[in-house]
């Protein structure tokens, strides 16, 4: 029942919250719906930002990366 894990990308701002039960994950959801909009934002933005890892275009930018540091010169 996970919301989204509970790391964050390069901030102190969690990507989302953890329940581990029916009653956590209700918990949670009120805990999402009492933020103020602004933690809201910033939680989502995090989210956004971690998201965006795993985009096709950044796994094969970083791919390259590291093949060509295999190859030889």
């Amino acid at each position: 029942l996970d919301i989204l894990n509970a790391s964050a990308v390069g901030s102190k701002i969690p990507l989302g919250l953890l329940a581990s039960s029916v009653h956590d994950f209700v918990d949670r959801v009120l805990e999402v719906l009492r933020m103020s909009v602004e933690e809201r934002d910033a939680m989502r933005d995090v989210a956004r930002r971690s998201v965006d890892r795993f985009t096709e275009t950044n796994f094969e930018k970083r791919w390259n990366y590291l093949v060509g540091k295999l190859l030889p010169a």
